[in-house]
């Protein structure tokens, strides 16, 4: 498979199907992240382009077309680029963050802004006999903190991306997280920011405003802030990462419209695979029957 990095220009539109018409007032949000098949869609398009950027298959190519609809993808991964923005930083790959996770803050005085929290794990609790309940055990049951030795409230704004390395320790052993506080921003991202942008419908036969025809659009901006020393040289630049599988369609990379109002990506091939699943991950859950989902 060829892996390839998709970084928007400008913030990425990812809609999420509400109905978004010429009306006044009207407001196009962007999903937290896009969906796979966004993305599938995408590489299968681009696959069907030619050196021109002009889609080359009509309606009668029925075998072609049923070709590129086969292609299939690994991802999509949020990353980090180089300090160059050339490529793929192979240790700053960020995965969303798991949900048998939370975070707890580690001095209630900085609750608004933390920068430092305790992990605690969630794990089915073990039953009350004075307890009542018509889940069975078997199939659904509560989870929480064992001892319920936790007195505060989970932080609001806990990373929603962690760093694979941190989320490879929590798969193996999530004690390597939780019996020491952790930094925030080391530990990952807390989520890709939105930039709203207010438009005006434009009357195509005299080039001036619509009265009134005033519309509202959000989306994704593929930056993350900075932080000690890094912090002054700017933003890190953020990327989509996916594998695709080979096939005999060309894809050619260079900049392209993605997403809602054909916002610029730019698509590159890269040297760099995406993450797996460890073996001694694979080998746990071949030990013990089962794994988190």
């Amino acid at each position: 498979m060829t892996t390839w990095i998709i970084e928007p220009r400008d913030p990425l539109l990812v809609r999420d199907g509400r109905p978004f018409g010429p009306d006044p007032g009207a407001r196009a949000t962007s999903l937290p992240f896009p969906f796979p098949s966004t993305l599938a869609g995408g590489i299968r398009t681009r696959a069907g382009v030619n050196e021109d950027g002009i889609f080359q298959y009509t309606p009668n190519d029925k075998a072609a077309l049923q070709h590129l609809k086969t292609l299939r993808i690994r991802g999509p991964l949020l990353v980090q680029l180089t300090a160059d923005g050339g490529d793929i930083d192979a240790d700053k790959w960020l995965l969303p963050a798991p949900h048998d996770a939370q975070l707890f803050p580690t001095d209630e005085a900085e609750t608004a802004n933390p920068t430092t929290a305790n992990v605690r794990q969630l794990v089915p609790l073990a039953a009350q006999p004075e307890a009542l309940t018509d889940l069975d055990q078997r199939e659904l049951w509560f989870v929480g903190h064992p001892g319920n030795n936790v007195q505060s409230k989970p932080l609001s704004k806990a990373p929603t991306f962690w760093y694979w390395q941190h989320m490879k320790n929590w798969l193996l052993d999530p004690t390597l997280l939780t019996r020491a506080e952790q930094t925030l921003s080391k530990l990952g991202l807390n989520k890709l920011e939105s930039e709203r942008r207010l438009h005006v419908s434009i009357d195509a036969a005299k080039g001036t405003a619509k009265d009134g025809m005033l519309f509202e659009t959000s989306g994704l901006e593929f930056t993350a802030p900075g932080n000690g020393e890094q912090r002054l040289q700017g933003a890190h630049r953020l990327a989509l990462v996916i594998a695709a599988e080979d096939n005999k369609h060309t894809v050619h990379p260079g900049v392209a419209s993605f997403g809602g109002e054909r916002r610029l990506v730019t698509w590159r091939k890269s040297s760099v695979e995406l993450p797996t699943c460890p073996e001694e991950l694979a080998k746990a859950i071949t030990d013990v029957g089962h794994c988190r989902v």
